[in-house]
């Protein structure tokens, strides 16, 4: 039943697993007038951006252009092999967008694909491979798509909003049904046929009816949707038959209650009027008459008696109804004199009885029945007076001596006074039974009298009591009984005493001299399994059974013995006690091995219930449990109850410098109250457990993208760690482009992000943040913020001017001038108080100009020229040149022209970098500096070009550029390494003492031209994050791997993806 009322609470369901349509969209986003109309005649789109994610039905269609016959939108879903099966269509002939009636909608499912038959649909050129299959004609139902031709880069502007599918209902539900009994005896029964509707014209035809389960035993619903009865149906229930449809479609369902009422026929006795004659001594319980009922759908019936009219309380009503029989169908009661009625003739002779039936549902059935009594008369003896004579060694307990007769005109049953007769002496033992015999009730031997016994016997009918009579009884050959000397004790006795050792001796006398024989009996019976008694009287432990005090009960430690011995004539009794005395034992384990499994932690409990359990025969001791693991014993305790294994301390696996293990072998010991002990092994199994969460490092990234960045092109490298050892499963990397509104980076599983399409569209974004996430195999992640700033690579030209930075451009010299000019400001300001001094005064000056500079002047010691050659690799010292921030310089030949209008060089394509050849360098030719049209910096235009080596990045952003650095020869053949700024440095002060000078595109320091360089400059990008604390005076810094690394060749850029 409570499945049935939370059925009627929820009429709508969903199928699990499938995921309900709400509103979603497949296809472009934004549909745009003004593309190219389509030719073909069916198309099937099988790009993820038409396919279905969902279930459901057609909300909207929006679709540009002028389709000849409308559109006829198809929805195809993969039949398992090579073919597609059309599912469903429909044809829009209203101008876009459209919002089709309910008998217009199409349905689909999650996987479903969006196709169209009919030319004219407008369609954009999308760099971005959009997969279209098409055919020049139309399709029938099933179709081997597969086998169409593909038409890519083709974005049609069609676009669906979808839906949830409606609800189907049924359309006779919820109703009530009311029958009477006799209708629905049996199964087979129809009730009604139900009826149902789904407003979805293409779910109407996989509607499914099922009923609750709850009622397959009374309800059956045939395959034509016709409910009938299974079994016959109790009368006056209210059945709440729930039923459930359900499309196929996406699997909706709604419920509704068929309730049906079945009402009860009224039942009848059938042999009512009756009436019958008793007794008045009628003493027995008995069946007076057998009354019959009837129910028309044979309930069965049960019957009682109303004896309101009879005129005595109803204790003391002398009849009684009960139920014979109460079989479906086959329903009787009996009308019953109650035993001992105590009818009265004189009183009352007469009476009338009504009796009451009922069916199952308490319908009601009256009848009359009548009952006469008659007067009783008296019983009479037969053989008394009498006497009889027995032998005290003869007779036994319960002997009978002898029988009473007596007769009666109604054989009314007599009785015979009491157990206990009138005797003329006062310990008689003898008894008179209401079946006329007197037995013997004590051992005759022990009544040691002279003269014989008389018995006064009364018999009675319950109505009439006659003269007393009378019965002697003669005894002969009495006894006299023996007695126990050592009885009443208590016996103490040890556990674990050896079998079939004397504890006890009985001892008894007799004055007869008869043999004695001794036999026990006691309360316990578990006491005969642990001692046994020997005829003599000695009491021993058991032969075989071992006494444990542990398995004992409370009332079974102190046994209570009733002893006996008997001198062939009779016997005596007494008691004694035996009370097990307990011994202590030491507990064992269950196993001498353990095993227990846990994962790493901080203290707290390692493991809840570990399987480790000893047992101690005695069962009043309290164990406790101790652990211990060597070395590692300031790790691990388990409670001395051994309910919990616990850590002392952190166990962190993960800590190199504690190097602890992942499984232990400790020492379990158990002890009782006595310090009585046991030992076994537990091998403890410690497993890693994912408690550290991935980490970035750094933990944000700022890189400027070009929109000319080609396909497969790695723009950064992101770098995450994780603290967990164990975790042979790499990290796996994410990122959240939603914020760039397209899918146009990929990360590899090493953190490489690679462009995944054209990035021409990105040059309207600007700056953006997307999140690169980094999860580990237990869900652990962590995030970072990569900072793009998209650029324009047509506004945005690549341009070097090729000179020397000019004075002011320099911040180290604006940092000297500026000291030069507070110094010399200070020195004014000492001048003209000093002049101001002596002008006062009139007297020398206190401090001499010139001998102070002459002083503190330091002379700069030439340098050698050995030093100058070997400095410098025998050339010129060289001119360091600015870059741009969007440079990204390799070495290639000439460039080629692509099909996407790019220019590049045939290296680029292949490594993923622009090359060289796309950078231009402006000169100074002349002495008078009028600058040239640029020229290719590799040569492959103006050969005679001059290479400018890279002095520094122009702007402060470092994050946003890519690190050259400026090469030189070192001897012919070899290849070129980089200059450092401490070497330029150091030239230039050498220049300075008349040393050779270094060579630049302007000129050198006295203003003289000298020649270009001739040695062609090698520029590497950085792989990775740039270090903003790099010191350009230092020179491991500037020849570190970020600025010196050789760009990726075209098989390490194939391998990576």
């Amino acid at each position: 039943m409570l499945w049935t009322l939370l059925l009627l609470s929820f009429t709508r369901a969903e199928r699990a697993g499938i995921q309900q349509c709400s509103s979603e969209v497949f296809g472009p986003s934004g549909p745009s007038s003004g593309g190219t109309a389509s030719t073909n005649e069916s198309y099937l789109m099988q790009d993820a951006l038409f396919q279905f994610t969902c279930c459901g039905v057609l909300k909207e269609v929006v679709f540009m252009g002028n389709p000849t016959a409308g559109l006829n939108l198809q929805i195809w879903r993969q039949n398992g092999s090579a073919e597609f099966q059309l599912i469903s269509s429909n044809i829009y002939t209203t101008p876009s967008p459209v919002t089709p009636d309910d008998d217009k909608k199409v349905s689909f499912r999650e996987g479903d694909l969006i196709g169209w038959s009919g030319s004219g649909v407008e369609y954009v050129t999308d760099t971005t491979v959009y997969l279209n299959w098409y055919s020049g004609s139309a399709v029938s139902t099933t179709h081997a798509w597969y086998g169409e031709d593909v038409e890519p880069n083709r974005l049609f502007q069609v676009k669906v909003t979808a839906e949830q599918s409606t609800i189907p209902y049924f359309r006779n539900l919820p109703t009530k049904l009311q029958l009477r009994d006799t209708e629905v005896q049996t199964g087979g029964v129809t009730l009604m046929t139900l009826s149902f509707n789904d407003l979805d014209p293409d779910d109407n035809d996989g509607i499914t009816v099922t009923m609750a389960p709850e009622w397959s035993d009374l309800f059956e619903l045939t395959a034509s949707d016709v409910v009938q009865t299974k079994a016959s149906l109790a009368v006056d229930t209210e059945y709440l038959v729930v039923f459930r449809v359900e499309e196929a479609h996406c699997g909706l369902t709604a419920s509704s209650t068929l309730t049906v009422i079945v009402t009860d026929s009224v039942p009848y006795i059938t042999n009512l009027p009756s009436w019958t004659t008793l007794h008045e001594d009628a003493e027995d319980e008995t069946l007076l008459y057998t009354v019959t009922m009837s129910d028309p759908t044979d309930q069965p019936m049960w019957c009682k008696g109303d004896w309101s009219n009879i005129g005595q309380p109803p204790s003391d009503t002398p009849f009684i109804v009960k139920m014979i029989s109460t079989a479906a169908g086959y329903s009787r009661a009996g009308i019953y004199l109650i035993e001992d009625p105590k009818l009265d003739f004189t009183e009352k002779s007469t009476y009338t009885l009504t009796i009451k039936c009922y069916d199952t549902n308490k319908n009601e059935a009256t009848g009359t029945f009548y009952v006469n009594v008659l007067e009783n008369r008296e019983p009479i003896f037969t053989n008394l007076d009498n006497m009889v004579e027995i032998d005290a060694t003869l007779s036994i307990i319960g002997d009978t001596i002898f029988t009473i007769s007596t007769t009666d005109d109604e054989n009314d049953q007599r009785t015979f006074g009491s157990v206990s007769p009138s005797c003329d002496k006062s310990s008689c033992p003898f008894a008179i039974f209401d079946s006329g015999e007197v037995r013997v009730t004590d051992r005759l031997l022990t009544f040691l009298v002279d003269s014989p016994y008389t018995l006064t016997i009364a018999a009675t009918d319950r109505r009439a009591t006659i003269t007393e009579r009378k019965l002697k009884i003669y005894i002969k050959n009495n006894n006299t009984k023996p007695k126990f000397s050592n009885a009443g004790v208590m016996i103490d006795v040890n556990e674990n005493s050896a079998l079939g050792k004397s504890v006890y001796q009985l001892s008894a006398t007799d004055d007869d001299g008869d043999t004695l024989s001794y036999y026990w009996s006691i309360q316990q019976s578990v006491g005969y399994q642990l001692f046994e008694i020997s005829s003599s009287g000695e009491i021993t432990t058991h032969s075989s059974n071992n006494i444990d005090f542990d398995v004992l009960t409370s009332t079974t430690l102190l046994l209570n013995v009733e002893i006996i011995v008997y001198d062939t004539k009779e016997q005596a009794t007494d008691t004694l006690t035996i009370n097990i005395v307990n011994v202590n034992e030491a507990p064992t384990f269950i196993q001498k091995y353990y095993m227990l499994t846990g994962k790493e932690g901080a203290a707290g409990t390692f493991s809840e219930a570990p399987v480790v359990s000893a047992v101690d025969p005695d069962d009043s001791d309290t164990l406790t449990y101790s652990m211990d693991c060597g070395s590692y014993s300031s790790y691990l305790t388990i409670a001395a109850d051994a309910t919990t294994v616990s850590f002392l301390s952190e166990y962190d696996l993960d800590d190199a410098a504690a190097n602890l293990p992942t499984l232990l072998v400790c020492s379990l010991v158990v002890k009782d109250a006595s310090d009585y002990n046991d030992t076994a092994s537990i091998y403890i199994t410690i497993e890693y457990d994912n408690d550290n969460s991935p980490v970035f490092d750094p933990a944000s990234y700022q890189i400027t993208v070009r929109s000319d960045t080609p396909l497969g092109f790695m723009v950064l490298m992101v770098t995450a760690t994780d603290a967990d050892r164990g975790d042979d499963i790499p990290l796996k990397m994410t990122l959240d482009q939603s914020h760039l509104g397209g899918t146009y980076f990929v990360i590899d599983t090493d953190g490489s992000i690679h462009a995944n399409q054209n990035l021409t569209d990105t040059k309207e974004l600007g700056t953006k943040t997307i999140e690169v996430q980094a999860e580990d195999p237990g869900g652990n992640t962590a995030t970072a913020d990569i900072i793009m700033t998209f650029v324009d690579a047509s506004v945005t030209p690549v341009v070097v001017d090729d000179r020397d930075r000019t004075f002011i451009e320099d911040y180290r010299n604006v940092w000297w001038v500026s000291l030069c000019v507070v110094t010399l400001t200070g020195c004014v300001f000492l001048l003209l108080c000093m002049a101001a001094r002596r002008y006062l005064r009139r007297t020398q000056p206190l401090i001499d100009i010139n001998k102070f500079f002459i002083k503190f002047k330091r002379e700069r010691k030439p340098e050698p020229e050995t030093f100058k050659k070997k400095k410098y690799g025998g050339q010129k010292q060289p001119t360091y040149r600015h870059i741009h921030s969007n440079e990204i310089l390799v070495a290639s030949p000439t460039p080629v022209e692509t099909t996407d209008n790019l220019s590049m060089r045939v290296n680029s394509a292949q490594s993923g970098r622009i090359s060289v050849s796309d950078v231009k360098v402006k000169e100074d030719k002349t002495k008078k500096k009028v600058k040239t049209e640029p020229s290719w910096m590799d040569g492959t235009s103006t050969p005679s070009a001059a290479k400018a080596p890279v002095k520094s990045i122009a702007h402060a952003r470092l994050e946003d550029w890519e690190y050259l650095n400026p090469h030189r020869s070192t001897k012919p053949g070899n290849t070129s390494v980089p200059y450092t700024p401490s070497e330029y440095i150091a030239s230039s002060k050498n220049a300075g003492n008349g040393g050779t000078k270094p060579t630049t595109g302007e000129g050198n320091s006295n203003g003289k031209k000298s020649s270009l360089m001739k040695s062609r400059v090698r520029v590497s990008p950085s792989p990775g994050p740039l270090d903003h604390t790099m010191d350009l005076n230092d020179d491991n810094d500037f020849r570190s791997k970020r600025l010196s690394m050789t760009s990726p060749s075209a098989d390490e850029v194939q391998k990576r993806h």
